[in-house]
């Protein structure tokens, strides 16, 4: 299921971040947390918490997900249908694995993982269904591309007029940044419904 995200946005993903997770209340509006999480080698997103929370609740009695994480220019949303475990071994893994990526301090991480681990947690599990990219620098680029291909040859800009050299050049500065530009991705499965409006 890994082919389903771009190369940027597995590195997106792995970096420093956290998500923003959705499920859906009994009255079919978003229940939405902010959770830690990880991005397994074989795409599946690994995340943990207390078993007696909302979400948990929610999830027990419809097993579809959303995590959208993001920051000021770019985004990335799945979409999946997740499985709850109980079970102890996995529960704890999942607890180790995910302090190592985000407590920084590996000295105080057996006390963090243990602390987590007497909190009676699941571990909550899913591939994604679907899945959502978005850049605002591949978006200009895109743009750019258009542009610079002589469609139009030069526009308006705060006012002055850009000649094709200058978006040229523009663009290319933009593509040593961000890599050469892919449309943003979405991979979809036509059975699941958008479950945030916030996050789709």
């Amino acid at each position: 299921m890994t082919n389903m995200l771009s190369d940027w946005a597995k590195e997106f993903l792995r970096e420093d971040r956290v998500g923003v997770v959705s499920t859906l209340n009994n009255d079919g509006s978003s229940h939405l947390t902010t959770m830690w999480y990880l991005l397994a080698d074989d795409g599946t997103l690994v995340m943990s918490t207390p078993g007696r929370n909302q979400k948990v609740k929610n999830l027990r009695r419809d097993p579809r997900i959303a995590l959208c994480v993001g920051d000021e220019a770019r985004s990335v949303s799945l979409y999946g249908r997740v499985s709850i475990s109980d079970d102890k071994a996995p529960v704890r893994q999942d607890i180790e694995h995910l302090v190592e990526r985000y407590v920084k301090d590996a000295g105080i991480r057996p006390q963090v993982s243990e602390t987590l681990v007497q909190q009676s947690r699941v571990a909550l599990h899913f591939k994604p269904e679907k899945v959502t990219e978005f850049s605002v620098y591949r978006h200009l680029c895109c743009r750019l591309n258009w542009i610079v291909m002589g469609l139009p040859i030069a526009v308006q800009v705060v006012g002055k007029r850009w000649d094709e050299s200058r978006l040229l050049a523009m663009a290319k500065a933009l593509m040593e940044v961000t890599g050469p530009f892919q449309r943003p991705r979405a991979t979809n499965d036509s059975r699941h419904k958008t479950m945030c409006n916030g996050l789709a």
